[in-house]
Formats: structure tokens, C-alpha cells, sequence
């Protein structure tokens, strides 16, 4: 990088402010940041502008480490939106033991989910206080679930997922051993909740319920609640019961 550069760390492209309404953040750079840094008599770069070949993530610490000054537009949290506050788990918890009144499951009955903090973790604490049959699907390998949905959230989950995985009555599935590797181009996510679908289908249609925390909006990526809700209503016909956290 040339000496008189100032590199620009932001978002690229329209993204959600704090305040839910989208900012875009390619006219923050075109017509503020860019010129502002022109003006003080350096030259703007930014991390999309790379033609270089190779890893963009050693392209970009070269360039904060040569850059001479670094500006950086921090007006969003780019952290993953939680599934919902940690602080309503117990009031989820409850709401979903009561739609499982409403549908009058109970023991022997067999309930199917994934095992990530939050509504699968409360789902399946919710399954087996009724005495209930639990099959879990997992994504990916063990260890790569845990880092990639369970322990980087509050510490009591893992415990929890610790006590539904030695639970009698509760039986995990790998899907990279069940199914092998996922194929080129398909989202192990979007994968699991497909087998997790067909594998409650597979008891017959009149018999599958379906319950889902969900806030009503998009997820970070394939394979997330919405997907799944999206699934049950184009595979089942029926409306699946989703419980918005905003009402807890």
C-alpha cells in the first residue's frame, strides 16, 4: 500500500442502523468518508477495493498495519443478533411447556430438533420433563457445534446441553456420519433442518406439530428459524405455532 493512505474499515453495501432502518454504507464512504479523507490529503482505501489473489483477512491486517492513518465507522454492532435475551429463557421455557398442553404430548410422544442454545436447548429441556422420546440432529461434528452455536453464548447452555446429551432418553445424530459430507454448495444448516423436517414427516403428516421461537425476522443465513418455518408451511400445508419473544 502506497505511504499516504488512510484505510477505511466500515460495512460495505445496506445494512440495519441501530434504530432498524438500513444505512447505506457505500454512500457514507462515496460521500463523506472518501472525501473527508481526501481533503486532509490522503488517499482512501477500503477492503472491497482489493484485486489482490489470496486470503482478503491477510490483505486486510497488511494494510492496517501499513496504512498510515485508519478510520473506522463503528455506527453498528456487527456481533450476531442473540436468539433472544438470555433474560426471557425461563418465560420462553414456560410458553413452550404450554403449547405442548395445547397439543397434549407427553410421554413416549417423540419430539426432533437441533441442540443450539436458546429455543432448541429449551425445546428439548421442555421434551424430556414430559418423559418424552428425543432425537437430536446435529450439522456439523461435535466440537465445531458447540464453538459454532452453543458455548459462545451464556455459560448455563452448555450446561444444559451437557444434561440433554446424557439424558436416557435423549439420542444425538451426527449428520457428517449419518449422511457423509455435506455436498459442494449445500449449507450444512439448511441440510440439517431439511433432515430434521423429514425426519418427524417420516411418523406421518397428522401427527408432526411444529413449535419455533422466532421473532419474525430474517436470520443470519440459511438454515435459521425462518427457514424452517418457511419448510414446515411449504411441506406440511399447516401454520407451524411460533412464539415471538417480544411477547414474553
Amino acid at each position: 500500500m502506497a505511504q499516504g493512505t488512510a484505510f477505511v474499515v466500515m460495512p460495505f453495501g445496506r445494512k440495519p442502523g441501530p434504530d432498524g432502518k438500513d444505512i447505506d454504507f457505500n454512500r457514507v464512504y462515496q460521500d463523506y468518508l472518501k472525501p473527508a479523507v481526501e481533503q486532509a490529503g490522503l488517499r482512501a482505501h477500503r477492503a472491497d477495493a482489493e484485486q489482490r489473489s489470496g486470503s482478503i483477512h491477510a490483505d486486510m491486517f497488511q494494510d492496517l498495519l501499513m496504512a498510515e492513518m485508519v478510520v473506522a465507522d463503528l455506527n453498528i454492532d456487527n456481533r450476531p443478533r442473540p436468539r433472544f435475551p438470555d433474560s426471557k429463557a425461563a418465560a420462553a421455557g414456560q410458553r413452550i411447556a404450554a403449547e405442548f398442553d395445547k397439543l397434549g404430548v407427553g410421554r413416549g410422544d417423540l419430539g426432533v430438533a437441533q441442540a443450539a442454545s436458546g429455543g432448541d436447548l429449551l425445546f428439548a429441556e421442555a421434551c424430556l420433563a414430559r418423559g418424552m422420546r428425543l432425537d437430536i440432529h446435529l450439522p456439523q461434528q461435535e466440537p465445531d457445534f458447540l464453538r459454532n452455536s452453543v458455548s459462545f453464548a451464556a455459560a448455563h447452555w452448555q450446561d444444559d446441553y451437557d444434561a440433554v446429551e446424557t439424558h436416557p432418553d435423549a439420542q444425538f445424530r451426527i449428520m457428517p456420519d449419518d449422511l457423509g459430507p455435506a455436498p459442494e454448495g449445500v449449507d450444512i444448516y439448511d441440510r440439517c433442518n431439511r433432515r430434521t423436517l423429514y425426519s418427524a414427516l417420516s411418523n406421518g403428516l397428522a401427527k408432526v406439530s411444529y413449535v419455533t421461537l422466532w421473532d419474525g425476522n430474517p436470520g443470519d443465513g440459511p438454515g435459521g428459524a425462518q427457514h424452517m418455518v418457511e419448510l414446515v408451511r411449504k411441506l406440511t400445508g399447516r401454520q407451524p405455532v411460533v412464539i415471538d419473544p417480544a411477547s414474553l
